[in-house]
């Protein structure tokens, strides 16, 4: 199987993506991500996989997109279990945490607090940071405001420790610290921080979060009688957000700022909007109940989603691994490996883009292909699929080679440019009669006969008689 990338690139695109995520620009930091991804779980690098699945956790955490967090964490878990080293540990904990907050399944505190102690006991910065914001964020929601405000007393010191080139941790620091401080009418402290944003300009490091900085510096405005000044800056924050109930928090504050300051009118426009955002966010949740995400954690469906690959529809690589595992010995069965000749000039040529649309559109060919319903489809890794088929060779040996055939006479167009591409693929086939098999050597024997028809020409079936 062509490699997606080699270690080099490896390198190259995760140092690219990370860059690209410190300084907010999550869609191209997720872009590289998901390749990444699949880089890792083909070279069995799984702890950089665990790594690379966080990042995209995170991504998702940071643009609000909660639902979608729950595939990650149920396909993530079993490697962090077996691979991941203690940050990665702690960085998942913290995930899950987060997700179970914002999905209202439990309150995190108590989580959060023994991943901070954990966090701070090995002194890893980043971790005490992430994990001190989020439960700074739910006292604040839980209105445990002397809580947050002692916590903010006993983190303010790592802030000298943090990385210069890492500034999320500490602007969500002062963020964070800002709502303690404004339940206790706290402005001295709330000055301090917006000078502290405001030092080498720290607030436009990550565009994504600018937005409570201007409502922040408007309440800041606000509370010295700057009326006109502060409704600039509490225009300029509304205007940042694309799901305005993220908000509401904060337009709450400015309903009740105005009303203190006798500006009835603009505290009843500011109440419209809390309004239409409220009505958005009820719409939105029409389309998704939260008790659509909070059924994910029974056990039904569980598996089933793990056993599924996103990108082409076919069954997992997990799936496949758990039916190796249960080591049975088959008779009449076959196996067949296949995947693209040559489909690293796809990538390098059209990119990895076109490349995951030319392997959902290979697999869509195959599943439309099985001719029995009992036969399974995987996708183990690129552009490599198995096909389990419980049957002999003298049942599937001219089905698969229409396989061949279906692939290469099928016209793949190449989305933006109207390029056609027809692909060429080799097949191996393990198969068992009446001896008896496990499916690890038929998938053996398979890879092997795939080995034998890359060797001798390409394009082409082999198969290959398993040997006990």
């Amino acid at each position: 199987m062509e490699k997606i990338f080699t270690h080099e690139e490896q390198k190259q695109y995760y140092a690219l993506a990370l860059k690209k995520f410190q300084s907010g620009e999550y869609e191209g930091a997720e872009e590289l991500l998901q390749l990444l991804r699949e880089s890792f779980l083909q070279d069995q690098d799984f702890e950089s996989y665990i790594k690379v699945n966080i990042y995209l956790i995170r991504i998702l955490v940071n643009t609000q997109r909660y639902e979608e967090m729950f595939d990650y964490i149920l396909e993530t878990e079993p490697y962090v279990e077996e691979y991941a080293a203690k940050t990665e540990h702690l960085a998942f904990r913290l995930i899950k945490a987060i997700f179970q907050d914002v999905m209202g399944i439990q309150s995190p505190i108590a989580e959060l607090s023994v991943l901070l102690e954990e966090a701070i006991e090995i002194n890893d910065i980043r971790h005490i940071f992430r994990a001190a914001n989020n439960l700074l964020h739910s006292y604040n929601e839980e209105k445990k405001i002397e809580e947050g405000y002692a916590l903010i007393e006993r983190i303010t010191p790592y802030l000298e420790l943090v990385d210069k080139n890492d500034p999320i941790g500490p602007m969500m620091f002062y963020i964070n610290s800002f709502d303690i401080y404004y339940a206790r009418k706290d402005f001295e402290n709330i000055e301090k921080n917006l000078i502290k944003l405001e030092k080498d300009s720290i607030y436009k490091t990550v565009p994504s979060l600018e937005f409570p900085y201007w409502s922040i510096k408007g309440l800041f405005i606000l509370h010295h009688g700057e009326i006109e000044k502060a409704k600039y800056y509490f225009e300029k924050a509304y205007s940042m957000i694309k799901d305005k109930f993220y908000f509401v928090n904060y337009i709450e504050r400015w309903v009740h700022a105005m009303k203190e300051h006798g500006e009835v009118e603009q505290a009843f426009a500011y109440q419209s909007l809390l309004v239409e955002a409220l009505q958005e966010h009820i719409a939105m949740e029409k389309k998704v109940r939260r008790s659509e995400i909070i059924s994910k954690f029974s056990t039904s469906g569980v598996v089933e989603r793990l056993h599924h690959d996103r990108l082409s529809g076919a069954k997992s690589r997990a799936y496949f691994e758990e039916q190796l595992e249960k080591n049975r010995e088959m008779i009449h069965y076959s196996v067949a490996v296949f995947d693209v000749d040559k489909f690293k000039i796809i990538n390098d040529t059209y990119g990895h883009l076109v490349g995951d649309q030319a392997i959902k559109f290979i697999a869509s060919i195959a599943m439309k292909w099985m001719p029995k319903s009992d036969m399974k489809l995987i996708r183990y890794g690129g552009d490599e699929f198995i096909i389990f088929m419980p049957y002999p060779k003298e049942e599937i040996e001219e089905e698969v080679s229409r396989l061949r055939q279906l692939i290469g006479t099928a016209d793949f167009i190449v989305r933006g440019t109207g390029e056609v591409i027809n692909f060429e693929v080799s097949i191996g086939v393990g198969y068992t009669d009446e001896t008896p098999a496990t499916l690890l050597q038929l998938f053996e024997t398979a890879d092997r006969a795939l080995y034998y028809a890359k060797q001798n020409g390409r394009n082409q079936v082999r198969f290959r008689e398993a040997i006990h």
